[in-house]
């Protein structure tokens, strides 16, 4: 039996990953680690030396939905000076985003600082594996979004919250198409690769960066029109007007 350490649990693709697992009855020993739930393995990524690991003599294999940039530096921080804490690892795989390339040269400067700390730590994750001889895959999904149990999306809920509370909403007049994707479908992903992994194929034939999208592609403003025709009759969202300005002004 193989052991699947997850951290990030407590996001709706953990909690999705998860509910698969045992849904499809996998046998496998699921532990998890999380900074807010109690009921987890309780972790904070910025003291890796605090870590302590599983102690069994079974193969593993780490999943990371927690943010990348915290996720390499506690891992490199492991490879590194405590690599006796990386024992009996078969396989990692951790969860990026599509911004580490779609906005590289963004005319937004926070924007570009996302797409740098993203690549920086993707870079900084697949050294460290290679170093150790392990098997990576980062996964860029574009947008993540959906409720899994009490846990929901900062992107999608965000964009909710604000058409409930604003009148009217200021739209950049151009922007990128985005391929939204549920966490569940981020999570069976990650089932697929985890068994890819497990089952020995080969590493040359699983990425090391894989781009992940939904089924549909949509624009900024298209998404948000169509998150205000789904708001139940009388939600005070449908209520928000959307203005769309020059992206110069928007940024700004």
């Amino acid at each position: 039996m193989i052991n699947i350490c997850i951290f990030g649990s407590s996001t709706p693709a953990g909690e999705s990953f998860i509910r698969q697992i045992r849904d499809k009855k996998v046998n496998w020993n699921i532990y998890c680690y999380s900074r807010s739930n109690e009921k987890n393995t309780c972790i904070d990524l910025n003291k890796p030396n605090e870590f302590i690991p599983i102690t069994s003599d079974q193969e593993s294999i780490w999943i990371s939905f927690s943010p990348i940039w915290l996720f390499a530096n506690f891992f490199s921080f492991l490879s590194s000076h405590q690599s006796e804490k990386l024992k009996g690892i078969k396989g990692v795989i951790a969860c990026s985003s599509s911004s580490s390339i779609t906005k590289r040269f963004s005319s937004n400067l926070y924007d570009r600082q996302l797409s740098k700390k993203l690549l920086s730590a993707e870079n900084k994750l697949v050294e460290s594996c290679k170093d150790i001889s392990l098997n990576l895959s980062i996964l860029r999904p574009s947008l993540v979004y959906g409720k899994v149990g009490k846990y929901k999306d900062k992107n999608i809920s965000k964009l909710i919250y604000l058409l409930r509370k604003a009148p009217f909403l200021p739209i950049p007049l151009n922007s990128g198409l985005r391929q939204p994707i549920h966490a569940s479908q981020l999570a069976l992903i990650t089932l697929d690769i985890s068994n890819k992994i497990i089952d020995g194929l080969d590493s040359s034939l699983i990425p090391n960066c894989i781009e992940i999208g939904g089924d549909t592609t949509l624009s900024y403003n298209k998404m948000l029109k169509l998150l205000i025709k789904a708001l139940p009759k009388g939600d005070p969202g449908k209520k928000c007007i959307l203005i769309p300005i020059p992206n110069r002004i928007f940024n700004f």
